[in-house]
């Protein structure tokens, strides 16, 4: 089990593509850096993001398509403590970032059916809304190894929503295998939300195994609004070496 703190480099400069996007927009840059102290249960840490669209870049982000892409740069594991970056970027600068923010197609899927909860039924082509939370683990290379994705497409009609949603799984490396995928579905008043988990085994360690577990959620509310959460945990053999990723989509 890994007992210490990791320090993570990227490829590129978050800080940068954020800064270079504002200046051409002429805009604040919305790029910073926060910390999230996790929990731990049976010797497991994890830590939870919880995004929404802030007021003060609101008008920008629907204007321009932003997404918010957050990556850990220190995993303190025996405080239970991750400091990470973030930043509001366009689909663009997001993929220049090193964030692929694709919906892992190819890896084994769950789809609700559509929901109509009003007499008011919206086809499925004319969704106003296609939001998403994305969760990534990292291998040093920067090469995603898997990743959960829970994604609402949704129109509204006063307190009623209609919704189409998805869970996506995707695991790159024959050294991890995913053991464990179910999604579920929740919602609080005038909300809908999906929820994906997932859990992955890998020997890449050699002499322990290393494991990681993603949970995504995605809610969705009338007149597009949205609250994404990630939590992701890591344990055994190489934990240390992985770092966590992110990305929220509520466009």
């Amino acid at each position: 089990m890994f007992r210490g703190r990791s320090e993570f480099k990227s490829h590129t400069d978050l800080s940068a593509i954020a800064e270079h996007e504002a200046k051409v927009k002429k805009r604040l840059s919305t790029y910073k850096t926060f910390a999230i102290r996790g929990k731990k249960q049976a010797d497991v840490c994890s830590g939870s993001e919880t995004v929404e669209v802030p007021s003060g870049h609101a008008k920008a982000i629907h204007a321009e398509g932003l997404v918010w892409v957050s990556q850990e740069v220190v995993y303190d594991e025996p405080n239970c403590l991750s400091e990470y970056e973030g930043a509001w970027l366009t689909p663009e600068g997001a993929s220049a970032a090193g964030f692929d923010l694709g919906l892992d197609d190819a890896e084994p899927q769950s789809t609700a059916p559509s929901l109509t909860e009003s007499s008011a039924t919206v086809a499925a082509a004319t969704w106003s809304w296609d939001g998403r939370m994305k969760g990534y683990v990292v291998e040093p290379a920067q090469i995603e190894v898997v990743t959960a994705t829970s994604r609402i497409r949704w129109s509204s009609n006063g307190c009623a929503i209609d919704s189409a949603r998805n869970a996506y799984w995707g695991t790159f490396l024959l050294t991890w295998s995913l053991v464990e995928a179910w999604n579920s579905g929740f919602g609080t008043g005038c909300s809908v939300g999906w929820s994906a988990h997932g859990k992955w085994k890998s020997g890449f360690c050699l002499s322990i195994d290393t494991w990681a577990h993603i949970d995504v959620s995605f809610e969705a509310y009338p007149g597009g609004i949205s609250v994404g959460k990630k939590e992701v945990s890591k344990w055994g053999g190489c934990s240390g070496l992985l770092r966590t990723s992110g990305y929220y989509d509520p466009n």
